[in-house]
């Protein structure tokens, strides 16, 4: 469409839901991970509560379940992990090990 930008302007601000990411965003992680209560509506994220990031979810994709050193019995580790866009803006990624949920990044 003549005249229709795929960025915001210099100073404006505009959310993106996460479907029309594209690639190259940057995740950030926090070390360690920061923990988080969520709630869920209809089996998907709705709300995050954490100490950095607070607010409804706009837009999430996963599951993801993930998993690593399984070829080492004492050091296997697996998780659920979702991408969340807050209502607010910010895009960010928990995930689920041990029956508890983390804020393990921001994208930027």
């Amino acid at each position: 469409t003549p005249g229709a930008r795929a960025h915001p302007a210099p100073g404006e601000w505009a959310p993106r839901p996460l479907s029309s990411l594209y690639y190259g965003l940057q995740l950030h992680r926090f070390r360690p991970p920061l923990p988080a209560k969520v709630r869920w509506h209809e089996n998907r994220p709705c709300f995050l509560l954490s100490q950095s990031f607070n607010g409804p979810v706009a837009d999430s994709h996963g599951p993801w379940f993930v998993n690593g050193e399984w070829w080492q019995p004492s050091h296997y580790w697996k998780s659920v992990e979702w991408d969340l866009q807050l209502q607010q803006g910010p895009l960010l990624k928990i995930a689920r090990s041990a029956s508890r949920w983390q804020l393990v990044g921001h994208y930027f």
